[in-house]
């Protein structure tokens, strides 16, 4: 698997994992209003999982899973 892919598939799995955090805020918020605080509770997860998935520990269980940049970096 390419260095491309793998990084396409992590920040993939960011995002959904940073989404998911906050659709239940989502779906119950009736107007735009209330829905900042809960989009910007999907950045900030997805921006701390980001940062942990760079943690040497992390990396070699995603090198495990095929989606780890040890090798290509």
């Amino acid at each position: 698997m390419s260095p491309h892919l793998k990084r396409v598939i992590r920040t993939f799995l960011q995002g959904v994992v940073g989404i998911a955090s906050a659709l239940p805020g989502l779906l119950s918020s009736a107007g735009l209003g209330n829905t900042v605080p809960y989009a910007a509770q999907a950045v900030v997860v997805s921006t701390v999982l980001a940062h942990v998935m760079g943690l040497p520990a992390i990396e070699q269980v995603l090198d495990k899973l095929g989606i780890g940049l040890i090798d290509s970096e």
